[in-house]
């Protein structure tokens, strides 16, 4: 049933947004319509408009616009609605248009302003005019309704009640020309058309603003009879814990791990297996005995590894393997429980390894600024060679022909994918992230959008002469950097058309090479609206590169992995005003030996 809804409301916003999107040819048109803008009157550069759309952009303030032409999506009816008929059926003079994007940091915390301090709270309300007026937000998320109506649920953000995927309604007609593209934009629109607008680039404050609505309906006033609101406290950069020894990718890493057999004597599985040429370990949190994949497991693994026994075999075997349990074990079955290579311990594995098998689940940022995930349920299968290197991961069940060609297989490039992702970068075409994670001992993956303000100021701090691009290309390997963008392309558009836009920019985005942004970037090539709405892009952002805050909703991180696929640092992408953060924690990272 909710699959049929999404793919029902997918059909509804298709079908709403026909009449409103541009083609190549009217794009081309309505740019240079903007261009002349600067050197002619509105009467006479009326015949340059693409006649069936009669758009009307010019640089001046009072622009007057034909509201009939213009329409939404209603996120609630998941019908089009038409700006000059709603006006018309509720009353309204005057419409503040509030226009973001449920990633765009400035964007929600304006929200949670108007929200707690002005609808419906500050005496404008009470005037006259004031009961003529109303705040509509406008999301420009391209996600399905359910997906921004949740959101909107848990940020309490009830004002924003219409959706403008990818912003296109919002571009052509209320974007002031010469500025630069992005939300947060607010629009004060009348009956005739455009009264102001504040785009993202203008600096004005929650007082400020409602002194411009306050002018704008000729009430007295100076935008000061806000009610106060308790700021929360400022919640530090999510930082996670630093790595354990099990993290480090050496030779010893295992000897950090105990097992107990039921006798309650104590080994590292250093010890107990030796030196192999590859560890073949499994982990449950309960008893194998009673998981059906852990017992089916320790079958596939004992028929291409055998389990290390008491006695000591050769010096260095080519495979050696250990299930662990979290649970005891039964006293009156030692024997048979060691003879099946199980023992007590492997919860470190579960601590250490959490981001990099729980990659579907969202981080979880608490009040205090703690990011937390949710458990893994395991079995956890890996393998690791004897330099150290995490060759082979698994949640689940696995086959003893996929262990055995990782057995088989002594090439130093293979890793264990962990947390993957299928990409499509320009010039490269599609790629998995877990075959770039090796390249380098961290990886900085900043999940982006090309309408996110903080996020393109950080990629263009990032780019900087001497800052994170340049530091990771002379770190010999220490580290790179990576970009995802969280932008789909348009009907009739190619991928690589797409990157072409977001590098060269188009009729509405300057593009990166003008910006100056030298951070390599790709797109999840699977689009959203498959059958149950959840890509690869749905879970790559919303379960694993965006952490929610209570009452607040999703941002955009940026995100710094080991080879091995952990998160080992998570960092909101508020642009930078300072000293980078991201850049700070990489140097103390590798400032930490590797042995």
């Amino acid at each position: 049933m909710a699959a049929a809804q999404e793919v029902r409301a997918q059909h509804v916003v298709g079908e709403m947004m026909k009449p409103v999107k541009m083609t190549k040819m009217k794009r081309r048109d309505l740019r240079r319509v903007l261009l002349g803008a600067l050197t002619c009157t509105l009467a006479a550069c009326a015949s340059d408009l693409p006649q069936e759309r009669e758009i009307r952009r010019p640089v001046g303030i009072e622009v007057n616009l034909d509201l009939t032409k213009i329409n939404l999506f209603d996120l609630a009816t998941e019908q089009s609605v038409n700006l000059a008929d709603y006006m018309e059926t509720s009353g309204r003079d005057y419409l503040l248009l509030a226009f973001g994007s449920r990633g765009c940091t400035a964007c929600n915390e304006k929200s949670i302003g108007l929200r707690d301090q002005v609808i419906g709270k500050h005496p404008l309300y009470d005037t006259a005019p004031g009961k003529r007026f109303e705040i509509v937000g406008v999301n420009t998320d391209p996600d399905p309704p359910q997906v921004i109506r949740t959101f909107l649920a848990q940020a309490r953000f009830s004002f924003v009640k219409w959706s403008d995927p990818r912003g296109l309604t919002m571009m052509e007609y209320f974007m002031p020309a010469g500025s630069g593209v992005g939300v947060p934009l607010t629009v004060m629109i009348t009956r005739t058309g455009i009264s102001w607008r504040l785009t993202k680039d203008d600096k004005v404050d929650l007082p400020d603003l409602v002194a411009k609505i306050e002018s704008t309906l000729g009430i007295a006033g100076d935008g000061r009879g806000i009610p106060p609101v308790t700021q929360p406290p400022v919640r530090p950069p999510v930082v996670l814990p630093p790595p354990s020894a099990l993290a480090r990718e050496t030779p010893g890493r295992l000897r950090s791990v105990y097992a107990e057999d039921c006798s309650g004597e104590k080994s590292d599985l250093g010890a107990l297996l030796g030196d192999p040429g590859f560890s073949v370990i499994q982990a449950v949190r309960g008893s194998c005995a009673e998981s059906g994949a852990c017992r089916g497991n320790a079958t596939e693994i004992q028929a291409v590894c055998p389990p290390r026994r008491t006695e000591l075999l050769d010096a260095a075997p080519t495979c050696q393997s250990i299930s662990l349990q979290a649970a005891a074990l039964p006293q009156g079955s030692c024997s048979a429980e060691l003879e099946s290579g199980v023992r007590t311990g492997g919860t470190e594995f579960f601590a250490e390894f959490s981001t990099h098998f729980n990659w579907n689940d969202t981080v979880l940022q608490d009040a205090d600024g703690q990011t937390r995930l949710a458990s893994v349920a395991g079995p956890l299968v890996m393998v690791f060679a004897r330099d150290g290197r995490l060759v082979f991961s698994r949640e689940g069940s696995v086959t003893r022909d996929e262990l055995a060609a990782v057995l088989a297989d002594a090439s130093t490039t293979t890793r264990a994918r962990g947390p993957d992702f299928r990409f499509h970068g320009i010039g490269r075409g599609e790629f998995r992230f877990g075959d770039v994670r090796p390249l380098a001992r961290y990886t900085v993956v900043s999940a982006f959008g090309k309408l996110c303000t903080s996020c393109m100021s950080e990629l263009k701090h990032w780019s900087k002469t001497g800052e994170l691009v340049d530091y990771c290309a002379a770190s010999n390997g220490g580290c790179q950097v990576f970009g995802v963008e969280n932008g789909l392309p348009e009907d009739g558009q190619s991928i690589d058309e797409y990157l072409g836009a977001l590098q060269n920019g188009d009729d509405f985005f300057d593009g990166f090479a003008r910006m100056g942004i030298r951070v390599p970037y790709a797109i999840d090539p699977q689009p959203m609206d498959d059958a149950d709405g959840l890509g690869y892009l749905r879970r790559f952002f919303d379960g694993y590169l965006m952490a929610q805050f209570p009452g607040f909703g999703l941002d955009f991180r940026t995100v710094i992995y080991d080879r091995d696929g952990r998160i080992v640092a998570v960092f909101k992408a508020e642009g930078v005003t300072g000293d980078d953060p991201v850049l700070t924690r990489l140097k103390s990272l590798l400032s930490e030996p590797i042995q």
